[in-house]
C-alpha cells in the first residue's frame, strides 16, 4: 500500500512573468544603492572618482562632521571674487600682477556653499579643496565671518578672501582686517554687495595705519565688519579677534 505524501508546510508561490520582472528590478535598485553607499563610505567623493553635485558633497561633509543638515542659505562663487578688469591697485608690482593671474586660474572652480542649522553656519568649499571649511556660531542678527588669508613673498598677506553672513537685511558689507607680523601689522580693507544675506569679497593690503581699536589677543588677526543698508546707514557692526581659516575668537 502506497503511503500518501505529506503536503509541504510552505509552498513557494509561482510568480508570473510581470512579477519576476518587478522582483528583478527591485533587486537591481537595491544593489545599486548598496554599491553607491559603499563608494561613499570609502570616500571616493573626496578623491573625485565619481562626480556628484556640490550640494550632495556638502551633505556628506556635514554627515562626516556629525552635524545636523543645514538649510542652504547661499552659494558664493569664488571666481567672481578673483576677477579683475585690470591688474588692480598694485599695477606697478609685477609680482602681484602674477599673483592675481595665478589666483584667477587656480580658484576659478571654487564655490562656497553656506548652510544654517541650530544657530550654526556651515561653510563648504567645493572645487579647490572640496571640504567643509568652517562651522561658525550664527545667532539671530549675528555677523559670522570666515577668513582665508593668502600670504605672498613673506611681506604679509596681500589678499584676504572674507565670507560674511547675517540674517539682517544688509545691502553691503565693509571690513578692515589687521594682521600682526614680524614687521608690525598689515592692514587690509575691502567690501562688497550682499546676496541672500551673504557676501564674498577680497580685502586688499593698504598703506593705512593700524586702526586704534585693533587689539591683538592670542590671535594675530583683528577684524571689523560693518553691515550697511541701501542708503549706507550702518545696520550692525562687529569687531574682535578672528582665527586664520575660521571665525571670531573673542566676543565684542
Amino acid at each position: 500500500m502506497k503511503e500518501k505524501r505529506k503536503a509541504p508546510l510552505f509552498r513557494v508561490p509561482r510568480l508570473t512573468r510581470g512579477q519576476k520582472l518587478a522582483r528583478n528590478l527591485i533587486c537591481c535598485v537595491l544593489l545599486a544603492a548598496l554599491l553607491l553607499a559603499g563608494l561613499l563610505y570609502f570616500d571616493c567623493i573626496r578623491l573625485r572618482q565619481i562626480p556628484l553635485p556640490a550640494e550632495w558633497r556638502f551633505r556628506l561633509a556635514e554627515r562626516n562632521a556629525l552635524l545636523q543638515p543645514g538649510e542652504m542659505v547661499a552659494r558664493l562663487p569664488m571666481k567672481d571674487a578673483f576677477y579683475w578688469e585690470s591688474p588692480g591697485p598694485y599695477s606697478e608690482d609685477e609680482d602681484l600682477i602674477k599673483l592675481h593671474s595665478v589666483l584667477s586660474s587656480e580658484y576659478q572652480d571654487v564655490r562656497f556653499l553656506l548652510g544654517r542649522s541650530s544657530g550654526w553656519l556651515h561653510i563648504y568649499e567645493s572645487g579647490f579643496l572640496d571640504r567643509l571649511t568652517a562651522v561658525l556660531p550664527a545667532g539671530p542678527g549675528d555677523v559670522p565671518a570666515y577668513l582665508y588669508l593668502i600670504h605672498y613673498a613673506g611681506n604679509g598677506p596681500a589678499l584676504a578672501p572674507l565670507i560674511v553672513y547675517s540674517d539682517l537685511p544688509a545691502a553691503r558689507v565693509e571690513a578692515e582686517l589687521a594682521v600682526r607680523d614680524e614687521a608690525g601689522a598689515t592692514v587690509l580693507r575691502g567690501g562688497g554687495e550682499t546676496e541672500d544675506g551673504a557676501c564674498l569679497f577680497i580685502a586688499q593690503r593698504t598703506e593705512d595705519g593700524l586702526p586704534t581699536e585693533a587689539v591683538f589677543g592670542e590671535s594675530d588677526y583683528w577684524l571689523r565688519v560693518r553691515l550697511l543698508d541701501e542708503n549706507g546707514a550702518v545696520l550692525a557692526e562687529r569687531s574682535g579677534n578672528v582665527s586664520y581659516g575660521g571665525g571670531w575668537t573673542d566676543e565684542n
